[in-house]
């Protein structure tokens, strides 16, 4: 049986990311199709369709997620879910061409204002501050993951102890992806310093959109 509701929605993206402010990309197929703005750089900001069976109405997801961590997968770092909004639809009848017009305003009038203010500094910040804590205390979501990339990234220090420690932790846990990721910064920037670490960066980035078939951006 045809999913009308991913066949659908790929429609309803594309023109969505027509109305949108600034350029947007349907990236993937049906119900697992993210609308993501271009270029993605070093943040992916997307929209996505989230459903838990097919007979549902689904709800829709948005927000901005930093590429400088692995297994990456897009996941609200910042954003929102229609469904915990206090107004507006928090389901979409994607058979009804009213809502696209609901749709745009939850993205426009929800998701951007949230996604805005967070610049690579500021995501940086955040998952410094989280960093900072016992490790005890770094509750989830793990944003301090993400302190290795950063340092890489904006040159604000070493990224070896929050990648071994990153690593020491998903080990202990049996979260190999998570270590088979920071594992290889920290090689990389032991033997070719800033360079070879920017470079395995850049090579992660490249392989996460290339899964999620978003175009990846000039280095």
């Amino acid at each position: 049986m045809v999913d009308e509701t991913a066949k659908r929605w790929t429609g309803v993206a594309a023109r969505l990311g027509e109305r949108l402010p600034g350029e947007w990309a349907v990236a993937g197929r049906g119900v697992k199709a993210l609308l993501v703005r271009q270029p993605a750089d070093w943040v992916l900001v997307w929209v996505g369709l989230s459903r838990v069976r097919g007979s549902d109405r689904p709800h829709l997801m948005g927000g901005a997620t930093p590429l400088v961590q692995g297994p990456f997968h897009p996941a609200l770092r910042v954003g929102l879910s229609s469904d915990t909004r206090r107004h507006g639809p928090r389901q979409f009848d994607l058979t009804d061409p009213e809502h696209e017009d609901q749709i745009e305003q939850f993205v426009v009038g929800d998701v951007l204002p949230l996604v805005e203010p967070w610049s690579v500094e500021r995501f940086a910040a955040d998952a410094e501050q989280q960093f900072a804590l016992p490790l005890g205390e770094r509750l989830p979501p793990r944003r301090w993951f993400e302190v290795p990339g950063w340092r890489v990234l904006l040159e604000s220090g070493s990224p070896v102890e929050p990648a071994r420690e990153a690593a020491e932790w998903a080990r202990s846990v049996q979260a190999t992806a998570i270590a088979d990721w920071h594992e290889p910064l920290v090689a990389a920037w032991e033997t070719g310093g800033r360079a070879a670490a920017l470079g395995y960066l850049r090579e992660q980035r490249a392989a996460a959109l290339a899964e999620l078939k978003v175009p990846n951006p000039e280095p």
